[in-house]
C-alpha cells in the first residue's frame, strides 16, 4: 500500500563540499535558536542549513519529546554544514509561522552580510514549509527593493540553493505561499498522497514552480505525521480507514496502519536525504 509517485513539475504543468560539523544532542526553541559551527576549509564557500520543523504543542519540553526523531530534527543532528541551526514548529493554530520565517530571513541576511558567498539550504515540515517559503520570500523582495532605488545589494545575492519540504501546508490567514520564489535554485517536496485521506482539509504549499525543473515532488501513503517523521501521532492513528486505490475502495485495518506509517516515514526520509546529499548537506 506504500505508494509513490515522483514527477518534476513546470510552470506550465502548475500540477560542493562536504564539511563535517559536530552533531549536537539537544534540540533548541524559537526563542534560542543554536548555532553550530564547524571548521572551513580553505577556499570554500560557507554552507548555512536552516531547519525549521512542524506544528505542535506550545510547552517546549512537550515538543521536543514529540519530535526529538522528526525528519527536520534528524536533518538538523546529521546534516554537513558550517552554520546550523533549528527552529521549533509553530503552536498549533499557527501562532508564529510569519515570525520565524522573519528570524529565518534576518539569519540569512546576517550570514550573506559576513560572507556573501555563503551557499543556503532550508529544510522544513508542515507550516515550518510555509516559514521557509516566506523567508525565500523575504530575501528575494528585499534584493528587488534594493535593485529598484539603485542600490547595491547589502545581503550580497538573493540565491537560496535548494529548500526540502515535507508536507509543507500553509494553514495560516496571513501568507500567500503557493509558489515557490524563484531565488529558490531547487525545491524537494515530500507531500502525502490524496488516497491516504490524512488531513483532507490541508492544501499543500509550495505547489507552483515559477520555471521548468524547479520543483521535484514525491507522495507517499501515509499521514501527514508521517511524512515529518512522526508516524502514528497524526490523524491517521491506527484505526479503520476506508481509502480509493486504483482499482476500488480498500478498507485499511488498524493493523496495516501500524506497519504503513513507519514504512511512509521511513521512505519519505529516505527520498529526501537522497537529494540533500545530492547537495552535500548530507
Amino acid at each position: 500500500l506504500l505508494v509513490e509517485r515522483e514527477v518534476c513539475i513546470n510552470q506550465n504543468g502548475r500540477s560542493v563540499i562536504s564539511i563535517t560539523s559536530r552533531s549536537c544532542d539537544a534540540i533548541y526553541s524559537v526563542r534560542t535558536g543554536r548555532r553550530e559551527s564547524a571548521v572551513m576549509l580553505p577556499g570554500k564557500s560557507p554552507i548555512l542549513l536552516l531547519c525549521v520543523d512542524g506544528t505542535g504543542s506550545l510547552p517546549d519540553g512537550t515538543y521536543y519529546a514529540e519530535n526529538k526523531l522528526s525528519h527536520v530534527s534528524q536533518a538538523y543532528l546529521t546534516g554537513k554544514a558550517d552554520t546550523k541551526r533549528y527552529w521549533r514548529g509553530p503552536w498549533i493554530v499557527g501562532a508564529a509561522t510569519s515570525s520565524i520565517a522573519l528570524d529565518v530571513a534576518s539569519t540569512i541576511f546576517d550570514a550573506r552580510k559576513s560572507s556573501p558567498e555563503t551557499k543556503i539550504f532550508m529544510v522544513g515540515h508542515s507550516r515550518g514549509g510555509a516559514a521557509i517559503i516566506r523567508a525565500a520570500q523575504i530575501m528575494n523582495l528585499r534584493f528587488q527593493m534594493n535593485q529598484k532605488r539603485g542600490r547595491a545589494s547589502d545581503i550580497g545575492n538573493n540565491s537560496i540553493e535548494a529548500i526540502f519540504l515535507y508536507d509543507a501546508v500553509n494553514m495560516t490567514h496571513n501568507l500567500s505561499v503557493d509558489v515557490i520564489p524563484p531565488n529558490v535554485g531547487k525545491c524537494y517536496h515530500a507531500m502525502r498522497d490524496p488516497v491516504a485521506l490524512s488531513r483532507q482539509s490541508w492544501g499543500n504549499c509550495a505547489k507552483i514552480s515559477t520555471r521548468s525543473g524547479q520543483l521535484v515532488k514525491k507522495t507517499f501513503f501515509g499521514s501527514h505525521a508521517a511524512l515529518g517523521g512522526t508516524p502514528g501521532t497524526g490523524d491517521l492513528e491506527p484505526r479503520k480507514v476506508e481509502v480509493a486505490d486504483f482499482t476500488g475502495v480498500v478498507t485499511v485495518k488498524k493493523t496495516q496502519w501500524a506497519v504503513i506509517e513507519p514504512a511512509c516515514a521511513k521512505a519519505a526520509q529516505l527520498w529526501m536525504f537522497k537529494h540533500m546529499k545530492t547537495h552535500g548537506v548530507m
